[in-house]
């Protein structure tokens, strides 16, 4: 199961290409080169995909709003609200699909710095869910955010004037007039040697 599938004329396939790569690169997997197995046909290979896919981006240039099976595949990916056009040139997508927004990325050879690009990215992210590189990076940041937050929390409860220092002192400033202890200076001192201060 592919989370990308890209629908493109043949006349398109290096920019399809450049595109996938950089979806892989963010993690998504993407199925955009036919290849069919032995003993597989055509129709039987490109139906599995669009059925398996979460998101279907279809390129549409010169080329591709004249061919059928590219309509096909919008259609498909219409149908299942899983639709994301792009348009790589000034042309009218075909009539079912005039009135969807594309992202656009007409003018663009591959380079990462594109506006259309970061559209097109947030489009497909709002269909499957944020790439694996964002989600690892907000997983490692949470996981951060629980390991220091005890730290932070057991140096609070240590510094004098806290609850539990204030309770402890009282503890051990009770036992001590029991056992006939020197008081509270003998207080002190076992309060600021754990708590690291000296008084």
């Amino acid at each position: 199961m592919a989370d990308v599938f890209i629908g493109y004329a043949k006349e398109d396939k290096n920019r399809a290409e450049q595109l996938a790569q950089i979806l892989k690169a963010q993690g998504w997997s993407v199925w955009w080169d036919v290849y069919i197995p032995a003993g597989k046909t055509f129709d039987e290979v490109i139906e599995k995909a669009l059925v398996e896919a979460r998101c279907v981006v279809v390129l549409w240039s010169k080329a591709s709003v004249t061919k059928h099976w590219v309509k096909t595949e919008a259609e498909r990916g219409r149908k299942k609200n899983i639709l994301v056009p792009v348009r790589l040139e000034e042309v009218a997508p075909p009539l079912a699909f005039e009135l969807l927004q594309a992202a656009p990325l007409i003018g663009w050879h591959g380079e990462q710095s594109h506006p259309g690009l970061e559209r097109l990215l947030q489009d497909i992210a709002a269909i499957v869910g944020p790439p694996p590189v964002q989600r690892d990076q907000a997983s490692q940041k949470e996981s951060l955010q629980k390991i220091q937050e005890p730290q932070d929390q057991k140096k609070q409860n240590l510094e004098p004037g806290s609850r539990k220092t204030d309770d402890f002192f009282f503890r051990y400033r009770e036992s001590c007039r029991a056992l006939g202890c020197s008081g509270d200076r003998g207080v002190h001192h076992h309060v600021a040697h754990s708590t690291g201060k000296r008084k």
